[in-house]
């Protein structure tokens, strides 16, 4: 007779569940270290995607830098290139005023121009003036000109340009000189012709010209310009 379990199994469907177990459980396991196995693979494999993302986003981020780096040098390189040409063209920008200053001839500013007019108009005396000047320098003659064009026109009675030099009172032949006789009139030429700007130097005699000059102006040749 065979005999029966608490659940009322017999032996040997008892040992075949068992058996059935045992081979389930023993599956479990096998399962269960398989997906271990993948576990461990996946973890690794994304370890290292994930580190070459790492090292390829460090290699943009040096590249990048790298870049930076340049740009600032190029920068850096065309600033001390354009410091350089404004250097380079203030130079030459001086350099052509002075040879403009040094080339071109001589005349009496509109400032200068007003200051005589106000000083002959204040002064209310009529001077007699002689201008001479070296007639082989054609811009001391043209200046010469000028001036007395401009103190005729005021009322002043003004000897032609001459082309003797008669006085010289420095040993640099350049410039205006002005000479003041020992007039009544000496303090009105000084303000009219010393004291507007027109003459470089004034030197005032004490005694009188045999022409009755109130004041000799000599235009010497013009000074070198000095920047």
């Amino acid at each position: 007779m065979k005999k029966k379990t608490m659940l009322n199994v017999s032996q040997e469907i008892a040992n075949t569940i068992n058996s059935y177990a045992s081979i389930i459980a023993i599956s479990a396991g096998f399962v269960t270290a398989i997906a271990g196995v993948l576990t461990y693979m996946s973890a690794s494999t994304l370890a290292r995607y994930s580190d070459e993302a790492i090292a390829k986003a460090n290699s943009v981020s040096a590249e990048a830098n790298n870049a930076a780096a340049q740009a600032n040098a190029n920068t850096e390189i065309l600033t001390k290139q354009n410091l350089e040409l404004q250097i380079k063209l203030e130079k030459e920008r001086k350099e052509r005023l002075e040879l403009q200053k040094a080339v071109e001839r001589r005349s009496i500013s509109k400032k200068t121009e007003k200051e005589i007019r106000d000083s002959s108009a204040r002064i209310n005396r009529k001077l007699k003036i002689q201008i001479e000047c070296n007639g082989h320098d054609f811009e001391a003659k043209t200046y010469a000109e000028q001036l007395g064009g401009l103190l005729h026109s005021l009322g002043h009675d003004v000897k032609g340009v001459g082309t003797g030099i008669v006085i010289q009172m420095g040993t640099a032949n350049t410039g205006v000189y002005l000479l003041i006789f020992d007039t009544p009139a000496q303090l009105d030429a000084l303000s009219l012709l010393g004291l507007t700007g027109v003459t470089t130097q004034i030197k005032q005699l004490k005694k009188t010209h045999e022409d009755g000059l109130d004041a000799l102006v000599t235009v010497m040749a013009k000074p070198p310009y000095i920047g």
